[in-house]
């Protein structure tokens, strides 16, 4: 369907040329340069070396830079400030030509194309400009006009290429003869070195204006049925989705031939063959009630190639349209399509008006075009060379415009492709009435299949709520349940508790348990690691909107949380090094003491009563400190139920147990040099290391080990966090592993002992 498509539109000729030229008397043009005074036609070679001592070089744009490189651009630029032109007998030359170069580039009668002076050059012998593309430099700018001055000169050709065809233009020789030269402003051009005399030009945007975004005049009625036909059978028969597997709602995209920027974007300022085709299409839709769009697109593709001057020895080389080197593509031979990626932005809608849509990765499936990519010249390539799996690859990258059409009852779906945030947005005021309602709850019916199927995890946090509410106005829980599955559990969160409620209201605290059951069933990556990240905020809105206090809901968040920080904090203290639990012992605290927040906001005694029990249970998991900091943290509360008082005074009374075994050992000695550490490795070096650690009469050991012994004891010891240096000495072999205990081991344990004793102090008192 999409060749069929490709071929109805190839069929429309474009109505113009990509560049033109036109010749006119001198006579009306009277400039002056400042200082120089008025030029007097032909311009004498004094007079242009004049111009040139008021001159600078001209710089050039490349992507987001302005450049100055004489060996990509050597010219003379006077700026337009110094340029005075009688514009009054100008304008009866100037505008004439101007109109008739628009008819033959083809753009559209109705409008009109002004010319707006950007500088002037000077070309002196042996000066040049490299293949390059203007930018556009103002808006509504569609092309580019040189107006060469009468002066006598050879070379300078200016050399026109548009997609690899090209067209070469000089300047007239006639001493009393201006050459007007147009192109759009995507055309890569270059001009010549100028072998004698002086080439001098003006130079001007060419801006087209119009009353409105009229396309242009239509193709024949027959090559417009033909085009209209082509679409109605395409999206007749990709509708039905069964026969062709296709999985989501049918688009099309199709790549128009010219390039364009963001600033330039506009049906009206379509370019030649481009404009014939968009009104083909813009007529198609109308006649089919398809939804259409203009829009740019940022191509990516990676070639398989052969090169016929690949340098082994330099293994990489770059150029790009705008370079200064002397290789060109035509050095590599494209074999195959390895991959690509397309990216759609900046929106415009039928009247071309901006339209808020975000980038979309489009799929190749969808795209068709009258001429393919390979057959355009890219604003980028990059040789790779040899790449792992691949052979030599190119990649390349394209800004191509693109119309994009789909079927207007089919926009909701398009939408959940695109933007889904706007796709429930766009549905919520449907929800809402109840004489709509039975047209939202059939779009979501229909939605349901590729909605579930969709990477929910892509929606913005901000467009959760707007989900929640959507799923409780469809007023049918059969409906709400499977708009809620998908969407993991990163909703949920403080922001959306009131939504939640009110769909808890609605359809049940069992049915909404049971959704959030699912959302930590869900893949590990829309999980979050299964904690609820700001869970305490949440419990505290949910307590502070529902009448309910002891909430099924909030009870088996809370209950949750806890089974997954005690496997979190038990797979921890069962795996990771003393350092790395030193480094999140902070954290692991955080959230105890979290959940106990939680805990005693909804006044919950159960889950309370539960975290006292595990942490007396599973005191290995934390550090004693870390043990005393949420001592005190529960020790500051004033819990209003007796049995969390209870638990309350068991936990504080078990620390203060710990606190005084751990004081009732002896302070360390000086001399005592013994560090006792858990042995989890067990091969022979880890236990000769541990034996050295346990001595208390040796402070230093040298050990000789090859390369690979030695990297595993430097990393048991690191992870062991203990005040041991390690250094090699690379003399004989093996090397040899110098280990050496230091003064921080007394130090430590004196801060410790004082730390501890003044947790003591502060949880005995008024306990």
């Amino acid at each position: 369907m999409l060749e069929k498509i490709t071929t109805a539109l190839a069929e429309l000729k474009p109505q113009g040329a990509f560049s033109a030229k036109k010749a006119t008397d001198v006579t009306d043009l009277h400039i002056e340069i400042k200082p120089v005074g008025r030029l007097k036609f032909p311009i004498k070679p004094a007079v242009a070396k004049k111009l040139i001592k008021v001159a600078k070089p001209a710089t050039f744009g490349w992507r987001e830079e302005t450049r100055l490189d004489r060996e990509v651009r050597d010219v003379w630029k006077i700026p337009k400030s110094r340029v005075k032109i009688d514009k009054r007998r100008w304008n009866q030359t100037l505008n004439p030509t101007v109109e008739r170069l628009k008819d033959e580039l083809g753009l559209p009668q109705q409008s009109r194309l002004k010319a707006e002076l950007h500088d002037m050059l000077i070309y002196a012998p042996g000066q040049f400009f490299l293949p390059h593309q203007d930018s556009e430099k103002s808006d509504g700018m569609v092309a580019t006009l040189v107006v060469v001055l009468p002066s006598s000169h050879s070379g300078g050709t200016l050399i026109v290429d548009h997609q690899g065809e090209k067209k070469r233009y000089q300047s007239s020789r006639a001493v009393d003869k201006l050459t007007f030269f147009a192109f759009y402003a995507d055309c890569h051009h270059e001009v010549k070195p100028v072998k004698e005399g002086y080439r001098i030009a003006l130079v001007y945007n060419l801006l087209l204006n119009g009353e409105d975004e009229t396309l242009a005049i239509l193709p024949t009625p027959t090559a417009q049925q033909v085009v209209t036909g082509a679409l109605e059978n395409y999206f007749a028969s990709s509708f039905d989705k069964e026969a062709t597997g296709h999985p989501r709602t049918s688009k099309l995209i199709y790549f128009l031939d010219h390039e364009y920027t963001p600033k330039g974007l506009s049906w009206k300022r379509l370019k030649n063959g481009d404009r014939l085709r968009a009104a083909a299409l813009s007529e198609a839709a109308g006649a089919l009630d398809l939804e259409i769009y203009l829009a740019l697109a940022d191509i990516e593709e990676m070639w398989d190639c052969e090169s016929q001057d690949w340098d082994y020895r330099s293994g990489r080389r770059h150029w790009g349209y705008d370079d200064d080197e002397d290789d060109n593509e035509e050095d590599v031979e494209l074999l195959y399509l390895v991959d690509g990626s397309t990216t759609i932005k900046h929106w415009r809608d039928a009247t071309g008006a901006t339209v808020r849509l975000p980038e979309w990765q489009v799929g190749d499936e969808e795209c068709c075009w009258t001429k393919a990519n390979d057959a355009l010249t890219p604003f980028q390539s990059e040789y790779e060379g040899w790449m792992g799996n691949y052979g030599n690859t190119m990649e390349r990258w394209y800004h191509r415009a693109a119309i994009i059409l789909w079927r207007r009852d089919e926009r909701y779906g398009a939408l959940l492709d695109i933007a889904p945030e706007l796709m429930v947005r766009e549905l919520l005021p449907l929800a809402q009435k109840k004489a709509t309602r039975p047209q939202a709850q059939v779009a979501v019916e229909q939605l349901l299949p590729n909605w579930s199927g969709f990477q929910r995890y892509e929606i913005k946090s901000s467009s959760f709520s707007a989900v929640f509410r959507l799923a409780l106005k469809l007023e049918r829980s059969d409906l709400a349940r499977p708009l809620l599955l998908p969407l993991g559990i990163n909703a949920l969160s403080p922001q959306t508790a009131q939504a939640m409620i009110r769909l808890q209201t609605a359809y049940g605290a069992a049915w909404l348990v049971e959704i959030i059951q699912h959302w930590f069933t869900a893949p590990s990556y829309l999980q979050n690691g299964g904690m609820i990240d700001k869970l305490t905020p949440l419990i505290k809105r949910w307590v502070e909107q529902s009448v309910d206090a002891h909430h099924t809901v909030t009870h088996w968040l809370q209950a949750h949380q806890l089974n997954a920080l005690a496997q979190q904090h038990n797979e921890q203290a069962g795996t990771e090094s003393v350092a790395a639990r030193q480094r999140g012992a902070s954290d692991r605290v955080k959230q105890v003491i979290d959940l106990l927040n939680a805990a005693l906001s909804s006044r919950d005694d159960v889950i309370c009563n539960s975290i006292i029990d595990y942490l007396i249970d599973n005191e290995n998991n934390y550090f004693l400190l870390d043990l005393v900091a949420i001592a005190r943290h529960i020790k500051r509360q004033r819990p209003k139920l007796d049995t969390t008082e209870q638990q309350r005074t068991r936990f504080l009374a078990f620390v203060l147990s710990q606190l005084t075994i751990a004081l009732d050992s002896p302070p360390r000695q000086a001399g005592d040099w013994s560090i006792i550490v858990t042995d989890r490795c067990g091969c022979a070096d880890c236990k000769e290391l541990n034996a050295f650690l346990r001595a208390s009469d040796l402070d230093h050991k040298i050990w000789p080990l090859a390369k690979g012994r030695r990297q595993h004891i430097h990393g048991i010891v690191d992870g062991m966090a203990i005040p041991v240096s390690h250094q090699t000495e690379r003399n004989g072999s093996p090397h040899k592993l110098h280990l050496k205990k230091g003064e921080q081991l007394f130090r430590d344990a004196q801060m410790q002992r004082e730390q501890l004793e003044e947790a003591l102090r502060v949880l005995q008192a008024s306990f």
